[in-house]
């Protein structure tokens, strides 16, 4: 038995060893995928009876004691581009204002 015939079988067995990881690795992710899209319609379809009964339907971000009105006004009026970024900038408004608000209510409770 030669040295070359050691070093040969060693470095085959690495290869080897190195290619069968990256298969169960490539599978393992797409398994994992594929788990995390079948979660996401599960929840997506759960029927709104499951729900907890203080949970709201909305598209809109809810803010706390009574803040809720500011964003509600912010609904689309129309389909319009010009309306659609006046409506980003009044909810990115709106939503900076209440954030403000948090600090300022956080500063005054430490």
């Amino acid at each position: 038995m030669d040295i070359s015939d050691v070093f040969s079988w060693g470095v085959i067995k690495w290869v080897l060893i190195v290619l069968v990881a990256g298969f169960i690795g490539q599978f393992g992710k797409s398994f994992a995928l594929h788990v995390i899209a079948w979660v996401r319609r599960k929840k997506k379809s759960e029927p709104d009876e499951a729900r907890t009964p203080g949970e709201e339907k909305s598209l809109y971000p809810v803010a706390p004691s009574g803040e809720k009105q500011i964003l509600q006004e912010n609904k689309p009026p129309s389909d319009s581009k010009a309306d659609a970024a006046a409506l980003k900038l009044k909810k990115k408004e709106a939503k900076a204002l209440l954030k403000a608000k948090k600090k300022e209510a956080k500063r005054k409770t430490e």
